[in-house]
C-alpha cells in the first residue's frame, strides 16, 4: 500500500504529491501503543497473516472433519495421531468421559469409556501401543484396540506421559513431584531391579511445584515441564549413567497442550511472561538459552493471562505448511489463535515474526496429522479441519488490518497535509473499506476522516 500527501490541492499538481510506502511487512507489534509503533509493524492483522512473499494474506476457513459430535457443549480435550507398526493412522480425542477413535471417514468409537468427566489428556505411544492418561489410573491400548491398565508398578493415577529414548515415562498425580521412568523397552516401572527409576525432584526444588508433563531434547536429554521451574535430565539407556543436567528456575510452563515443536528441533512453550523458546546454544551443547518468542506482543500476552479463566486451556501446534506456529488464548468470548512465523522472521531478518491472529475459531485440542491435515478439537464436540475451505464451516470469514501511526517523515515537524490518496494491490475479489483517521496537532483522539467503499 502506499499513502500519498499533499499540502494544498488548489495549487499542488499529482507530481507533488509524496509517497510513503507500506512495502515492508514486519507483522505485528504490541510493544507500545498504536501511534508510536514504528510504521513497519501493524496493530491488527485479524483472520489474515503476512505471507512468504510479504503480501497480507487472508486466512482459509475450516471444515467438519468429525461426522458426529459427542456432545453439543462437549470440549474435545486432546487430539493424538496413532501409528500402528504397519503404518496404519487412527486420530484418537479425549473428550466428555472417554477416549475415542476415529476412522479416516470421521465416524467416532469409543476406545475407553467411563473415564472421568471433561479431563485433560495426554498420549503416546511406546513399543507398538498406544497409553493414554486423563488423571486415572494409566491405560494402554495395543493395535487391536484392547485397552488395559498400564500396571507392572506404574503410578496409580497419572496425567501425563510421553515416551523417551526407549522407556516410557509417567507422572504421578498422588505425588506432583515424582516421575516415573520405565525400564528399558518394557512397560515395567519395578524399580527393584535397577533399571527403572523414580525422581523425587522435591530434592532439588526447594519451594515445590507441580509436574505437567514432559518433552525430549537434544538425543537424551528429558525436559520434565513444571508449572514454575523446568527440570532436564540426561536419560541414556544405561541405568548408572542417567543423571541431572539443568535447573531452570522461575521459568515453568503454564499449559502443557502449548507445547509446539517445531520443525527444525525447538520446543516453544507458553510462560506467565511470554512463549518461550527453548533451544540448544551455538556455543556449547551444555547450556540451554531460553527466547521469547512473543516479545513484540508484549503487554498484550501477559494481560490476557488475567482474563483466561485455566492456562491449561492453551493450545499449540506448529503448521508445516504454512511454516506457522499456533497458539491461542482462550477468552471466554472471542478467543484468538496468535500465528509466529519463521517465514516472516527470516525474512525480517528477526525483526518480526508476529504474523497476525485468527478469530473465529474455538479450539481446545490441535493435531497436524503426518499428511500434513490440521485438525483442531472446539467446544461443541466436534473435530475441524483448518485451513480447508473458504468459510469457517458455513461462516464467512472477515479480516480487518491497522495500521500504526504514520508522521510522514519526521514525527517533530508539524505537517499540514490537505489530500490523502491510499493505493491498494490486491490479487482477488473483495470489497475493501478504507478508514483514515488522524490526530488533530496535540489532541490525544483521532477522527475518521473518511470511509470508502473499494471495490476490486
Amino acid at each position: 500500500m502506499v499513502l500519498a500527501a499533499r499540502r494544498s490541492p488548489a495549487t499542488a499538481v499529482r507530481a507533488q504529491l509524496q509517497d510513503f510506502p507500506f512495502e515492508e511487512h514486519f507483522g505485528v507489534s504490541r510493544i507500545s501503543d498504536q501511534m508510536t509503533t514504528p510504521p513497519q509493524y501493524f496493530w491488527l492483522l485479524k483472520n489474515c497473516y503476512v505471507n512468504k512473499r510479504n503480501w497480507i494474506e487472508q486466512r482459509n476457513g475450516y471444515t467438519a472433519w468429525s461426522v458426529n459430535a459427542i456432545g453439543a457443549t462437549t470440549k474435545v480435550r486432546k487430539l493424538f495421531e496413532f501409528e500402528n507398526k504397519t503404518g496404519g493412522k487412527t486420530v484418537i480425542a479425549r473428550a466428555g468421559t472417554a477416549w475415542y477413535r476415529y476412522d479416516d471417514s470421521g465416524n467416532e468409537t469409543s476406545l475407553d469409556g467411563s473415564r472421568g468427566s471433561d479431563n485433560y489428556g495426554q498420549a503416546s505411544q511406546f513399543n507398538d501401543e498406544l497409553i493414554m492418561c486423563d488423571g486415572g489410573a494409566a491405560r494402554k491400548s495395543t493395535s487391536a484396540w484392547s485397552v488395559s491398565n498400564v500396571g507392572a508398578s506404574a503410578p496409580s493415577t497419572s496425567s501425563a506421559c510421553w515416551t523417551h529414548n526407549h522407556r516410557c515415562v509417567l507422572n504421578d498425580d498422588s505425588n506432583y513431584m515424582q516421575v516415573y521412568i520405565s525400564k528399558v523397552d518394557a512397560l515395567d516401572f519395578d524399580t527393584v531391579a535397577n533399571d527403572a527409576i523414580i525422581l523425587n525432584l522435591s530434592k532439588i526444588i526447594p519451594d515445590g511445584d507441580r509436574v505437567l508433563g514432559f518433552s525430549s531434547f537434544a538425543s537424551t536429554f528429558l525436559v520434565i515441564w513444571l508449572e514454575k521451574n523446568i527440570v532436564i535430565y540426561d536419560v541414556p539407556t544405561t541405568y548408572a549413567n542417567i543423571q541431572l543436567q539443568q535447573v531452570i528456575r522461575g521459568t515453568g510452563c503454564i499449559s502443557y497442550d502449548g507445547i509446539i515443536y517445531t520443525p527444525d528441533g525447538d520446543i516453544w512453550f507458553p510462560s506467565q511472561s511470554g512463549y518461550k523458546s527453548l533451544k540448544t546454544s551455538v556455543a556449547t551443547q551444555d547450556t540451554i538459552d531460553i527466547k521469547d518468542q512473543t516479545a513484540l506482543l508484549g503487554p498484550h500476552y501477559r494481560n490476557s493471562l488475567s482474563t483466561i479463566t485455566a492456562f491449561r486451556d492453551i493450545n499449540g501446534v506448529f503448521y508445516t505448511e504454512l511454516n506457522h506456529g499456533y497458539f491461542t488464548l482462550p477468552f471466554s468470548s472471542n478467543p484468538e489463535v496468535w500465528v509466529i512465523s519463521k517465514d516472516l522472521e527470516t525474512a525480517t531478518k528477526g525483526k518480526g515474526n508476529i504474523a497476525g491472529h485468527f478469530e473465529g475459531i474455538t479450539a481446545y485440542s490441535f493435531l497436524q496429522r503426518k499428511n500434513g491435515e490440521i485438525l483442531f478439537g472446539s467446544n461443541n464436540g466436534r473435530i475441524y479441519q483448518m485451513d480447508d475451505g473458504t468459510n469457517d464451516n458455513g461462516s464467512a470469514v472477515s479480516f480487518e488490518v491497522q495500521k500504526t501511526g504514520l508522521y510522514l517523515g519526521n514525527p517533530k515537524i508539524f505537517k499540514a497535509p490537505r489530500e490523502f490518496s491510499a493505493l491498494l494491490e490486491a490479487t482477488k475479489t473483495l470489497t475493501a473499506t478504507l478508514e483514515i483517521s488522524y490526530g488533530v496537532q496535540a489532541a490525544t483522539t483521532a477522527g475518521k476522516l473518511r470511509s470508502t467503499i473499494i471495490d476490486l
